[in-house]
């Protein structure tokens, strides 16, 4: 690990060195991406031109048949037999020269080559026999048959070979191109996959690099200085080094040994200052107890002769109050006394006539239920009369004229029954109503008879808290012997007066023996030398 005296070397060192790592990446990138343009352009030139040469060979040989056609058709003119056949021998030139380059191409495939030389050989004897078609065609006297009857069919094998030599080539380019670019992709990729992990690695490297060099260090430091805000100065800060921040760190140490040499007076002084407010607080509260208790002799004098004062007015208005309460207690009981007496003899005959009443009421209840059982009757007879009233009028109308006064005398009956039943009806209902009024009439008397009996049952209770109360006031007699106490306490007062006395003059002494300490003049002498040696700590 390297040793910095400068925090910025610290910082752009490896940030500058991982920088350089990506550019030399970048620049190995490039470098291999002109070597991929580099094999394409190689396979454009090599097996794509071979494809491109086949293709035009082909169109050659096709070029060549049709200009012997050419020579057939317009082989009668000498002009044009020349020119056409001068064009088929070049063609046929052409095409030697374009399989004799293929065949020097390094990259054309062994399978290729060989069909190249059967087309040579086909394509020979292919020469020769337009050859001698042509000189048969000549001799014939120019006719197109005789010099086709040579060369019938003999293009057919060359064609297939020079169809059998492009597809091959154009397989093996195309299979040549898919590998480049599979190769390309798999450089591509394998380029990315580096330069992320590289980036990755130097982002690691950067940042582990800060943070044991830069991050940790400052938190430790900051750490340090914020216990030492705290006050608290025993903060273990162990870091170290040659730049800025060592410089820091070796500050906050010393720092942290001053504060803490300092501290350690200051707790001193306060200690001694504790002791001096403790006994300052001490004479204080001595001083203060003296006047409090001189302050509460005078007060308890005054109330010790306030307090006789008071007992002898007590004892006045005691026997005034037991003299008056007594008079008033005798008439006030006589007076309820006959009251509740009077109110006791009245519930009892309340109870008696309202028992009177709901003996009434029930005879009448019972007579109401008699008079119901005979209205039924009556009804029950109206429904007999009206059914005798209803067999008559049969019978009459069976008599025929002479029963229609029968009739008549039918029909008086059953409206006679028919009122009857009517008025049986409502007299049931106005005794049923009755019945009812009459339960609850008997209810309420009941009630009133039970609340009666319990008003006759509380007035006699009151009577008897009447008597209590007599009693009580025969107790009111034994009030005269407190009238005794109150002497005594007279005389236990006057014993308070000379313990308060004699507490006065205790005082006195105590604050005698207070004007003799010196002990405070010590600690304060004490505490000045230590704050001035906090002092001149602080400022050196």
């Amino acid at each position: 690990m390297f040793n910095y005296t400068s925090i910025s070397r610290l910082v752009i060192t490896p940030v500058l060195a991982s920088l350089c790592l990506l550019v030399f990446l970048n620049a190995a990138s490039i470098y291999k991406s002109f070597s991929l343009l580099s094999s394409f352009e190689s396979l454009e030139h090599t097996l794509v031109q071979a494809e491109r040469d086949v293709n035009a060979t082909l169109n050659t040989f096709k070029t060549q048949v049709q200009e012997w056609k050419n020579t057939l058709l317009r082989g009668h003119n000498n002009d044009d037999r020349e020119k056409y056949w001068s064009r088929f021998q070049k063609r046929e030139a052409e095409i030697k020269q374009q399989f004799s380059q293929m065949l020097a191409n390094p990259v054309v495939s062994d399978k290729a080559k060989a069909d190249i030389r059967k087309f040579q050989t086909a394509h020979a004897y292919m020469a020769e026999k337009y050859r001698e078609g042509y000189a048969a065609f000549i001799a014939s006297g120019f006719d197109p048959k005789v010099g086709d009857s040579y060369v019938r069919g003999i293009d057919r094998e060359p064609a297939k070979l020079l169809e059998s030599i492009a597809d091959e080539i154009a397989n093996q380019s195309a299979l040549a191109i898919t590998d480049l670019k599979d190769g390309t992709r798999r450089m591509l990729w394998l380029i990315l996959f580096a330069a992320i992990v590289l980036s990755l690695l130097s982002v690691v490297y950067v940042i582990s690099r800060l943070r044991s060099q830069v991050i940790n260090p400052t938190r430790e430091v900051a750490a340090c200085i914020s216990n030492l805000a705290t006050s608290q100065y025993d903060y273990p800060l162990t870091y170290s080094s040659g730049h800025e921040l060592g410089i820091l760190a070796d500050s906050a140490r010393a720092l942290q040994s001053k504060l803490k040499s300092s501290v350690t007076q200051l707790h001193q002084t306060e200690l001694e200052m504790e002791r001096a407010f403790i006994a300052l607080g001490d004479v204080g509260q001595s001083i203060m107890d003296g006047a409090v208790e001189q302050r509460d002799a005078s007060l308890s004098l005054d109330a010790t002769t306030d307090k006789l004062k008071g007992i002898v007015q007590n004892l006045v208005a005691i026997t005034d109050q037991v003299a008056v309460a007594t008079r008033n207690s005798e008439e006030n009981v006589a007076s309820c006394y006959s009251t509740f007496e009077r109110a006791n003899a009245g519930f009892k005959q309340l109870a008696k006539t309202v028992t009177e009443s709901s003996d009434i009421v029930s005879d009448l209840q019972s007579r109401s239920k008699n008079i119901l059982k005979v209205v039924n009757v009556i009804n029950e007879i109206a429904d007999q009369t009206n059914l005798l009233a209803l067999n008559a009028a049969i019978e009459a109308a069976r008599a025929g004229e002479h029963g229609r006064g029968f009739a008549v005398v039918a029909d008086e009956v059953r409206a006679l029954a028919a009122k009857t039943q009517q008025s049986t009806k409502e007299i049931n209902d106005i005794l049923s109503s009755f019945e009812a009024e009459a339960r609850g009439a008997v209810l309420a008397m009941e009630e009133g008879k039970q609340l009666s009996d319990s008003n006759a049952a509380e007035a006699a209770i009151a009577l008897q808290t009447l008597n209590n109360v007599v009693d009580d006031i025969k107790e009111t007699a034994s009030v005269v012997v407190a009238l005794n106490e109150a002497a005594d306490e007279q005389e236990a007062v006057l014993s308070q007066v000379e313990s308060i006395i004699a507490n006065v003059v205790a005082s006195s002494d105590r604050f005698h023996k207070l004007a003799q300490r010196d002990d405070m003049a010590e600690s304060m002498k004490s505490m000045s030398v230590n704050v001035e040696k906090v002092v001149s700590s602080l400022t050196r």
